[in-house]
């Protein structure tokens, strides 16, 4: 039996954005959610204003695959 769950409260709020029709149709071709994927990037967006931009130190890191250093024209033998 199925039963019907009443929908849960949101604190989301109707919203008319103008946004370039060729980048809606873009997004809706390949299935991108436009309100969810405003909300996330605006969530972002906020946090550095409020926060400040920080780097992803991880790949800031040694190499993974280390090589010797390049040869220097004046390291080589005579």
């Amino acid at each position: 039996m199925n039963k019907i769950m009443p929908r849960q409260k949101s604190n989301k709020q109707k919203l008319t954005l103008t946004v370039d029709k060729n980048l809606v149709d873009a997004a809706k071709t390949i299935g991108i959610n436009l309100s969810a994927f405003l909300e996330i990037q605006l969530r972002q967006y906020l946090s550095v204003l409020k926060n400040g931009y920080t780097s992803n130190t991880a790949w800031t890191g040694g190499d993974l695959n280390p090589r010797p250093s390049p040869c220097q024209g004046d390291a080589l033998p005579d």
